[in-house]
């Protein structure tokens, strides 16, 4: 019989943000930063999916009125060379809205995958810790040589208002 070994698959997030001007006025928008565009309606949509550490500034309109989401990196999946073996965990997934006071640079972490035998990042945004963040997403766990499969990362973390574990 043949063992196939396959890496995880990896979701990184990402963080998306929704600005919103109101009262609903005409006026330009600032979409912050690079990849982050207007889509109508005085809303700004974007996505920032390059692992490692960073600021977002935030833009001089951002209100009150916006979203925050992430999602942690994936686990590897286990390091037995011998047997098939399954996959890590997915990240978890939080969600924050209406976050209030929002200034200046704001530190990120976008959780980088596992590889085999290793625990996926966690993904945050507004610390430079997940325990201080405004919403953070655990890494989903690696998988222990010849078990079921690596545990799901925890979702919901910091301010989140929703979240939910990785599987």
């Amino acid at each position: 019989m043949k063992y196939v070994r396959t890496k995880s698959l990896t979701l990184l997030l990402v963080v998306a943000s929704v600005f919103s001007g109101w009262p609903q006025t005409a006026h330009a928008i600032t979409c912050g930063a690079a990849g982050f565009t207007d889509i109508g309606g005085g809303v700004c949509r974007g996505f920032i999916t390059t692992t490692g550490t960073g600021e977002f500034t935030i833009p001089s309109d951002w209100t009150d009125d916006n979203t925050i989401e992430v999602i942690g990196g994936g686990g590897g999946a286990g390091t037995n060379t011998t047997d098939a073996v399954a996959g890590g965990g997915g990240g978890g997934y939080s969600i924050a809205t209406d976050l209030a006071g929002l200034t200046g640079d704001i530190d990120y972490v976008i959780g980088t995958g596992g590889a085999n035998g290793e625990a996926g990042g966690d993904t945050f945004f507004g610390d430079t810790t997940c325990a201080a963040a405004e919403v953070c997403a655990e890494g989903g766990g690696t998988n222990a040589d010849e078990s079921p499969g690596g545990a799901g990362g925890a979702g919901g973390s910091g301010t989140a208002d929703t979240g939910f574990n990785g599987g």
